[in-house]
């Protein structure tokens, strides 16, 4: 699996009727290569996308934060590899490898990566 997508390959994995598998630590690995990680410290891609999920597979090395921010619909983020420190409300989480933190519609958040880590984001945008 390419993880760098030409805009019909993107089109077929997103397209709604699809069935498609992962090995979701390949696919951690192979966006580690990918040069925007190795450039930023971060990457990440789509694997499914419609108008009532979203889910979102992404790698951050250590010390990598989403300043605090608000996302359109319940999120879900599950940890894959690695450790994440998730700031909500007056809380904070550290979430590791088999951990999940569920976050209503627009509930302002932020995620640092403790260690390098892999980590699902599921998002359910809210439709009007």
């Amino acid at each position: 699996m390419s993880l760098t997508h030409t805009r019909e390959e993107r089109d077929a994995r997103l397209f709604q009727g699809s069935i498609h598998r992962f090995s979701l630590g390949v696919a951690a690995q192979k966006l580690r290569d990918e040069p925007e990680y190795l450039r930023n410290g971060r990457n990440g891609t789509t694997l499914m996308k419609n108008q009532e999920l979203r889910v979102v597979l992404e790698v951050v090395g250590a010390g990598f934060a989403l300043a605090r921010h608000r996302v359109a619909g319940a999120v879900t983020v599950q940890v894959l590899e690695g450790e994440l420190r998730v700031g909500a409300r007056e809380e904070v989480l550290y979430l590791r490898a088999g951990d999940l933190v569920t976050l209503p519609p627009r509930e302002p958040h932020s995620v640092e990566a403790v260690h390098d880590a892999a980590f699902l984001i599921t998002v359910a945008p809210e439709v009007d």
